[in-house]
């Protein structure tokens, strides 16, 4: 009797060691809660990157390069100084011009006094009105002389300020084949260009459908301005840009307008030339049903995502996806706001499946 009692109780064990063991663990998951947020579908559009600004600097008089003030590729500043020209010649014409204008006033004053000594006369009848008409004819001539004189010393000073090569423009100025000794003028050609970075301007061609769709026929940049965002990816952030015009024409071979818009560059990443993406959307976002992207799965039936039931179990859910914007998607039909969906450890789940939430 006792023996029989003994194997009853070690069957019981056993059978619920199985039953324990059969039960599975809640399986650890992070959920995201589903939201109402803004979403447009945007367009990512090829640009190419412009200089706003690129000047050739040249030489303006004929001199010889005393001092380069800069390396090829630095950033300079407007006014920063680039090439002094030897000026010892524009300062000697300048102290001619100037000795000739000191002499042409002194023959002004001469004048002047002659004629205002003949006018008293000529109310004695001491002298004829021919002689202060002669008078007066010499002291405007003398006068002319003068204007002529300080004409020719602005002249010359410009010529010596011509010695002094500055940056006009604020930017980066490229390479060089211009050193101190090099002799040059104005037919020297390009002695180097400087080109602005801070703000570029980006062109890209809009397709002809999106450019009318917000716009209508009347389209110009105020109204671009107001239908559509024009943004770019630096450094993994975004960066808004200002739409700044619009071709007079559309591409017949592409279909298409060609756009401009301009980005702020401070850290000057963007260079001249270089290709960019331009992402192309509403300014007027419509709110959607938005789903983290860790939450979206694919098999060969679609796209799904496993949602946190009330009982705390897993269910799988099938979607109908209606575009992505960052590290989200927007959900046309499949989850409602509100509803929990499974961001991480759902490569363990099945229908059904107990989970316990971490987060």
């Amino acid at each position: 009797m006792i023996k029989t009692f003994r194997f009853a109780l070690l069957a019981c064990g056993l059978v619920g060691g199985a039953l324990t063991a059969t039960a599975a663990p809640a399986v650890p998951v992070r959920v995201a809660t589903v939201e109402l947020a803004p979403h447009a579908e945007e367009r990512a559009i090829p640009g190419r990157v412009e200089a706003i600004r690129v000047v050739d600097i040249r030489a303006r008089t004929e001199g010889v390069i005393v001092q380069r003030h800069f390396q090829d590729g630095q950033y300079v500043t407007e006014g920063d100084l680039l090439f002094t020209l030897d000026d010892a010649q524009p300062r000697a014409a300048l102290a001619l011009a100037q000795a000739e204008l000191k002499s042409a006033e002194a023959s002004l004053r001469q004048s002047q006094q002659l004629l205002t000594r003949y006018e008293r006369l000529i109310n004695n009848h001491s002298i004829s009105r021919n002689d202060v008409d002669t008078a007066r004819m010499q002291r405007d001539v003398a006068a002319a002389a003068v204007q002529q004189a300080k004409a020719r010393v602005e002249a010359q000073q410009i010529v010596l300020s011509y010695t002094q090569i500055a940056a006009p423009v604020t930017g980066r100025v490229g390479h060089s084949a211009f050193h101190v000794g090099t002799l040059v003028n104005s037919s020297s050609g390009v002695l180097v260009d400087i080109v602005q970075l801070d703000p570029v301007r980006v062109s890209f061609a809009l397709d002809e459908a999106a450019f009318f769709s917000k716009t209508g026929q009347h389209a110009d940049i105020h109204a671009l301005k107001q239908a559509w965002l024009a943004q770019i990816e630096v450094d993994g952030k975004r960066r808004d840009g200002v739409l700044t015009s619009i071709d007079n024409r559309i591409d017949a071979r592409t279909g298409s307008v060609a756009v401009r818009a301009e980005f702020a560059n401070p850290q000057h990443r963007l260079l001249p030339g270089g290709s960019v993406t331009i992402l192309f959307r509403p300014q007027e976002l419509p709110s959607r049903v938005m789903v983290p992207a860790a939450a979206v799965q694919q098999d060969p039936q679609g796209f799904f995502s496993w949602v946190l039931k009330p009982d705390h179990t897993a269910g799988q859910r099938r979607l109908t996806l209606a575009g992505q914007q960052g590290q989200q998607f927007a959900v046309e039909k499949g989850l409602q706001v509100g509803e929990q969906v499974i961001t991480d450890g759902a490569q363990r789940l099945r229908e059904g499946a107990a989970v316990q939430v971490l987060n």
